[in-house]
């Protein structure tokens, strides 16, 4: 009674209502243990000797399940439910609002638990298996399981070893159409089988259904608790939009590395072809831009060592200034031939590349002069004109900025490829990079695009694995699998 009482008191509560209510509550919980100690002398407490483990992914605990655990139960078996961290397939719901479903699905049912998240179980995996009957050495262990899954999951087809699947006991659910597991399926198991059937109403129940009705706002609290139902639409859970991001293809951007004045490509457009034979003439290097194999743009540059400032600028006071403040090897651009997001790209790719190769200053010095886009291109970058030098801007490399450009990846369609929204995006964009250079005035404000991170992250994955960047047909797979961790992880 003392520890009720100071449960009572501890518990918070919104109002005096509510307090009564658990007050309630409590007194006709001690008025029946009292009672029933009174003429049963103690509370019989008998464990079950048989435990059956449950693991599924439960993308939602639905009345099917609920169901399953229920008639198991009933045989006598204390039962566990393993939810899955994710599955690579089914995308579901975060690991976390799925066990709390399960728990609110669960509270008022014995012999019911949920399997600790601290004690990771694959089914595939032997050592797994043999750590889950260690836990329960004085029990019998059964593995619940869909015929489905006997007939289909990789870890029934891979071959029996000491402590694998296959010598697992099992509680085997049968489809509507099945009347037994099949010899071939069955051969494969050495433990006992239990074979059951759900009743004909609990069969027909899907995760696709209940995101059907979820989308029309319809009841679903015949596939599932009416609790949970009132769950998933305060959360809105379940709702029919994309689960994951569009398939990640080869990029239409790509970038063509003149170095030295090297061999050009024919058919450039006329200013690109201007600015390249001027780069020729200098001996600068060129990065050429396409969208889609047509040239959209190019820049020209070069790389100076503090030696040959004067050589590049002809005026002996600007390289003594620019000496004193690279100390190190200098991104000298000549030229930029873009317009809007391209030219952003093309700088960002020039300066990127110029970091790589220890570049720790930049300067711009246009041949054609510095024209009102490109002022604003470079200032939203972080370069600032030099004092009384009207074609010339610098920027500090030693510790830059870097902004990932990717908003467009969190945008559904059909808005995603909406140009208005994307025009919005790209002013929105340079906004912040402008209060940016404020923040950390003459330092590099560097912006990344996601499309090009992706392009050479897709390169770069598929080269390691060895198979084509373009899907083929028949699909051809390579050795590794490509996981990917951050977001998908943060539920």
């Amino acid at each position: 009674c003392r520890k009720l009482l100071f449960l009572l008191e501890k518990a918070p509560y919104q109002d005096s209502l509510t307090f009564f209510y658990r007050a309630s509550a409590l007194a006709h919980i001690e008025r029946f243990l009292a009672l029933y100690r009174l003429d049963n002398r103690t509370f019989p407490f008998e464990e079950p000797k048989k435990i059956a483990f449950f693991p599924g992914t439960f993308d939602p605990f639905t009345l099917s399940h609920k169901g399953i655990v229920r008639a198991i139960r009933d045989l006598g078996f204390e039962v566990y439910l393993a939810v899955d961290e994710f599955s690579w397939s089914k995308k579901p719901q975060p690991h976390l609002i799925r066990r709390q479903i399960i728990n609110m699905s669960v509270a008022g049912d014995f012999h019911v638990h949920l399997f600790p998240d601290e004690i990771p179980v694959n089914i595939a995996n032997p050592h797994d298996l043999k750590r889950l009957r260690e836990l329960f050495a004085d029990h019998e262990i059964y593995i619940v399981a869909g015929a489905d899954v006997i007939a289909n999951a990789s870890a029934y087809k891979k071959e029996p070893a000491p402590w694998s699947i296959h010598s697992m006991n099992h509680i085997i659910f049968l489809r509507p159409d099945q009347q037994a597991l099949s010899c071939a399926e069955s051969s494969l198991l050495t433990g006992d089988l239990i074979e059951l059937r759900l009743p004909p109403e609990l069969e027909d129940i899907s995760s696709s259904r209940i995101r059907e009705n979820v989308d029309q706002n319809r009841d679903i609290s015949h596939y599932l608790d009416p609790a949970i139902q009132d769950f998933i639409y305060q959360n809105g859970l379940y709702l029919r939009d994309r689960q994951d991001k569009p398939l990640l293809t080869v990029s239409e951007i790509s970038f063509d590395w003149i170095i030295r004045s090297g061999h050009m490509p024919r058919g450039l457009p006329e200013t690109v072809e201007k600015l390249a034979a001027d780069a020729a003439r200098d001996g600068d290097n060129v990065l050429l831009m396409r969208r889609s194999a047509s040239c959209v743009g190019a820049v020209s540059f070069g790389y100076l060592g503090t030696s040959e400032l004067y050589g590049a600028v002809k005026d002996a006071a600007l390289a003594d200034r620019i000496r004193l403040r690279a100390s190190g090897r200098i991104l000298f651009i000549t030229g930029i031939c873009a317009e809007g997001d391209d030219a952003q790209l093309l700088l960002s790719e020039v300066i990127a590349r110029s970091l790589a190769d220890e570049c720790v200053y930049a300067v711009c010095h246009p041949r054609g002069g510095i024209t009102d886009d490109l002022e604003d291109l470079l200032i939203r970058q972080g370069f600032r004109r030099f004092e009384g030098m009207s074609n010339y801007l610098e920027v500090d490399m030693h510790t830059p900025l870097v902004l990932i450009r990717n908003l467009e990846t969190t945008i559904q369609e059909p808005l995603a490829g909406d140009r208005r929204i994307r025009d919005v995006i790209s002013r929105g964009h340079a906004r912040l990079q402008l209060a940016l250079t404020g923040l950390y005035p003459g330092s590099l404000v560097l912006t990344l695009s996601s499309d090009v991170i992706h392009q050479r992250l897709l390169e770069q994955i598929t080269s390691f694995n060895h198979v084509p960047i373009v899907p083929v047909t028949p699909r051809m797979l390579g050795e590794c699998m490509c996981v990917p961790f951050g977001k998908m992880l943060r539920g």
